[in-house]
């Protein structure tokens, strides 16, 4: 009988360890699907983002989908834009977004930055170009998201009073 109490109280310790592991493996494994996934790139650099800030003169769009471009050359719409840039990187590029617009940042004739400008349900993020290569990743603060929507309105007006103009000659 004593036996059988010692192999019980053995087999009790034995199985309360391995319900303890897996459950120990349990918390490593929710924990670790909970830590924030590494950045797609790294966010643009604070110094760079002063430079556009101070220097830039000139930010042109080329719209990949919507009939024109666009140009902004005063100093405060400028920085209204690049304010639009947010500080937060971006985790994870999904494969069905694409991007609505190029965006070029210009210094004395020069442009020193470029960048994609993804705005789509899910998809509100630059993606900055230095040399033709992807080099920072940051998502769209939610006054940029504001901006790219009115642009898209703007198009869809001008667009319709087109639309409307030519039906009616």
């Amino acid at each position: 009988m004593k036996y059988r109490i010692i192999f019980f109280i053995g087999f009790v310790f034995l199985a309360l360890s391995c319900k303890n592991s897996s459950g120990s493996e349990q918390v490593e494994n929710n924990t670790s699907s909970q830590v924030l996934s590494e950045p797609v790139y790294p966010t643009l650099p604070i110094e760079l983002h002063k430079k556009l800030y101070y220097e830039v003169e000139l930010i042109d769009y080329i719209f990949n989908d919507l009939p024109f471009s666009m140009s902004q050359s005063e100093k405060p719409s400028i920085q209204s834009n690049i304010r639009y840039i947010g500080a937060d990187p971006v985790t994870e590029l999904q494969q069905d977004c694409k991007p609505i617009a190029r965006q070029f940042f210009q210094v004395q004739g020069e442009i020193i930055l470029e960048a994609d400008v993804y705005y789509s349900e899910g998809c509100y993020y630059y993606i900055f170009f230095q040399e033709g290569e992807a080099r920072y990743a940051n998502l769209m603060t939610s006054d940029g998201i504001g901006f790219m929507q009115n642009i898209i309105n703007q198009a869809s007006k001008t667009a319709q009073s087109i639309g409307n103009q030519a039906g009616s000659n």
